[in-house]
């Protein structure tokens, strides 16, 4: 049978639908080959571009798709997926105001850059005009969740769970809001949906992955497959599965391979970059507790179980030491709403009888010099993890956001003062000033969304208890 450009687009749509996009490029790459005046291929073929992140391609893609058909609606929502655009949302909204899926793209605009009430109203319109999408129900409980909206926001993704079981985000998504609540066995269970085909980038393994079986004299490769935090907070499930007969092998981002090596009971350390040793099984870190049957117990075992190197010390001036880390990274959307700026520490700052050093890491490390802190906060260089770590536990406080440092500081049972936002990531809970996971750390929470100085004026009372005014000396 001829392969026909619309059949070839088909085809493509289809396996974009089941994840194996970049078999879905091709065809839809050979369509547009065949008739490259058609619009609707260029934008399909954009559209697979940005499912593989090649966000400069898929603009480049819907762009032509504009010039052949100005009116495309579709493909201005696209464009500005890809370039990040306000105007063309709402170009996009103008052109097809029936179109539940502009409603839907510009409600997730406005709802990343905080205009909350807007996006609502929106996300109302795209669910009433298509309430049987699973896509748009679960952004909606997305962002009814960072609301604080926990009832609302389980009954959307329970909507998006009933239109389409085959939708990983709807049982990721409902799963992250259980997990916040404290419910691991049925979180975890959902979570799991991430490992679907198409869903989580991972390492070309040749070897099974571990479904639970039996591990004795058998050697597993597990991988970190998600952030630096998330692969601390979870090797510490590692040694379990070694207690059980297996032979270990660890396979992390490598700037963490040095600190990892304190871990008990590992074969081998090494970095995910690299290439990766045969073993018999594999599997991904963060899916240990639900394949070890842990359920509610998977905050064991308690941290401290990673250690850091003696440290170059600081030089001594009698005052106590605290570090200091406020921004998280900025690679993805909740990196800002775990972030602020050092100007905000400012009440800490007044503390002249405490020594204030600088964690932060990345391009924002700059800020003390830029904002006029450096006679505050001093800024040592830091190295990898291990060097980091070294340092930290020189200290005698840390206080952070939530970033791998807050992890970093549990896993080696340093004390910690960690600054929520108002509904944090799911694995500190919703409520509570500690958190079993590491007994060290201090949780200091948004009582309103974006009240950062509220959570910090608390931590600053907490400070003064802590570190107590030492009385002036009689003259």
């Amino acid at each position: 049978m001829t392969a026909t450009p619309q059949r070839l687009h088909q085809e493509g749509l289809a396996l974009i639908a089941k994840g194996a996009v970049e078999e879905a490029l091709e065809r839809i790459g050979r369509a547009v080959d065949l008739a490259p005046e058609v619009a609707v291929l260029r934008n399909s073929f954009g559209v697979a571009l940005a499912e593989l992140g090649l966000e400069d391609a898929a603009a480049n893609a819907f762009r032509i798709a504009l010039v052949l058909a100005p009116a495309n609606a579709a493909a201005w929502s696209n464009l500005a997926n890809a370039t990040k655009r306000h105007r063309d949302h709402a170009r996009a909204l103008a052109l097809d105001p029936g179109s539940a899926a502009a409603h839907a793209n510009l409600a997730t605009f406005l709802h990343a850059t905080g205009e909350e009430s807007r996006a609502a109203r929106l996300w109302r319109c795209a669910l009433a005009l298509d309430p049987a999408e699973a896509a748009m129900w679960t952004h909606f409980g997305a962002a009814r969740l960072r609301e604080g909206e926990l009832a609302l926001a389980g009954r959307a993704f329970a909507h998006a769970v009933a239109a389409d079981p085959g939708f990983a985000d709807a049982w990721i998504g409902r799963g992250q809001l259980r997990l916040l609540e404290g419910d691991y066995a049925g979180g975890l269970a959902d979570y799991e949906a991430r490992r679907r085909p198409g869903r989580m980038a991972r390492p070309r393994l040749a070897m099974p992955e571990w479904q639970g079986e039996d591990l004795r004299g058998k050697r597993i490769l597990l991988w970190a497959e998600q952030g630096l935090g998330d692969a601390i907070q979870f090797v510490r499930f590692a040694p379990m599965l070694s207690r059980r007969g297996a032979r270990v092998i660890l396979a992390v981002p490598r700037q963490l391979v040095s600190f990892m090596t304190s871990l008990a009971g590992i074969e081998r350390v090494q970095a995910l970059e690299a290439p990766l040793p045969e073993a018999g099984l594999s599997a991904p870190l963060m899916s240990l507790p639900f394949l070890l049957g842990l359920g509610g117990r998977t905050k064991d075992p308690v941290a401290p179980y990673l250690s850091a190197p003696p440290s170059a010390d600081l030089a001594a001036d009698g005052r106590p030491r605290v570090g200091l880390l406020w921004a998280a990274s900025q690679a993805n959307e909740g990196g800002r709403w775990r972030s602020l700026s050092p100007a905000r520490l400012r009440p800490l700052l007044a503390r002249t009888d405490l020594r204030f050093v600088s964690l932060q890491f990345g391009e924002r490390a700059g800020e003390v010099e830029a904002l006029g802190l450096a006679d505050r906060i001093e800024t040592p260089r830091l190295g990898d993890f291990q060097e980091t770590a070294a340092l930290a536990a020189s200290l005698d406080l840390v206080v952070t956001v939530d970033t791998a440092m807050a992890h970093l500081a549990g896993s080696i049972g340093q004390e910690a003062w960690v600054l929520l936002s108002y509904v944090p990531d799911w694995r500190w809970g919703i409520a509570g000033e500690k958190t079993s996971w590491y007994p060290s750390l201090r949780l200091f929470r948004q009582k309103r969304p974006g009240d950062w100085d509220g959570a910090i004026a608390d931590l600053c009372a907490a400070l003064d208890r802590r570190f107590p005014l030492r009385p002036a000396e009689p003259c």
